[in-house]
């Protein structure tokens, strides 16, 4: 049950091999150099500069470098392209993408709004974010790596972080047994959502945000807000006029997107929960890991949506 460290390549190591030394290496990338990072980090961060302020600056830089007769290029064109340096950043969070989806009935004249709208969804890279947080060095020392009990007192036993439970024993013990998974981690993927609705600056704007975490990090990290969860996806919320709104279809409709959306927006780890991925852990060791669907933390409304039975009845 005990996860085995390997290379990058995923080539088991023997056991008391220290870790892979991290890249320290300063890169500057896509800024030209390090006073150009600062400047950005300056105006864009800490000043949070308006555009127009930025712009002026730098016309005020283009001009004394005219004046002292030097030819070289400014630190930035204009505000437009510091920020699009900015984007162009390749560390850190992982990038938004978007996907769109829509009704693929039949359709006619008589077809309500709700069956011709476009509904998108924004994500980002769920594998990507997996990779991210596993790999993060700000939770060593606060990462299960494996299942475990722990006891207060003869016959106690004490349930706090998400591998002390008995779901994440039966689960590892299952990757253990199997010889193509056996010597990975269990890595619990970890979800919540919560339809809200946002203040009046914003016009009373519903979203649906999807959040995630992994099981192996401690629950006081996730209350540090050390990045332990993070936004995963927003959902599409599909409206219609109040005639439909009660509409068996259009109620149908919204449960299939809703479930068709998490499932295009968990599609990257559907491989690596039968294939182990090689994935680097918080004390710098690479290991394989096995992806498993775990808790969602959600109201009762959308655990509803989600086990898909009917509202006020007991599961069963």
């Amino acid at each position: 049950m005990v996860p085995r460290p390997c290379d990058v390549n995923g080539e088991f190591l023997p056991r008391n091999t220290p870790p892979p030394p991290r890249d320290d290496t300063v890169d500057w990338t896509p800024f030209a150099d390090r006073p150009s990072f600062e400047f950005a980090d300056l105006q864009f961060r800490k000043i949070e500069s308006s555009r127009g302020e930025v712009d002026d600056l730098l016309q005020i830089l283009a001009a004394k470098n005219v004046l002292d007769g030097c030819n070289h290029e400014p630190i930035f064109c204009n505000s437009q392209d510091l920020e699009e340096t900015i984007d162009d950043i390749p560390f850190g969070e992982v990038l938004w993408t978007s996907f769109q989806a829509r009704y693929t009935g039949p359709l006619d004249e008589s077809s309500p709004s709700w069956k011709r709208a476009v509904y998108t969804v924004h994500t980002r890279d769920s594998l990507a974010a997996a990779r991210g947080m596993a790999g993060s060095p700000n939770f060593d020392g606060k990462f299960d790596y494996i299942p475990y009990e722990e006891y207060t007192a003869p016959n106690s036993r004490r349930f706090c972080n998400l591998m002390s439970g008995r779901w994440a024993y039966r689960k590892a013990t299952s990757i253990s047994i199997d010889q193509n998974t056996h010597g990975s981690m269990l890595v619990p993927i970890v979800l919540g959502a919560d339809k809200t609705t946002v203040s009046v600056a914003t016009g009373h704007q519903e979203f649906h945000p999807v959040y995630m975490s992994l099981g192996n990090i401690h629950n006081d990290m996730r209350r540090a807000h050390r990045e332990a969860v993070i936004p995963l996806a927003f959902l599409s919320i599909p409206k219609t006029s109040r005639e439909h709104d009660d509409d068996d279809e259009f109620c149908l409709f919204k449960k299939q997107l809703y479930h068709s959306s998490l499932a295009q927006i968990l599609s990257p780890l559907r491989n690596g929960m039968t294939n182990p991925e090689v994935v680097r852990c918080p004390d710098g060791h690479f290991c394989w890991v096995i992806f498993e669907l775990g808790p969602f933390i959600a109201d009762y409304p959308e655990q509803v949506y989600l086990a898909g039975i009917v509202s006020g009845w007991c599961p069963k």
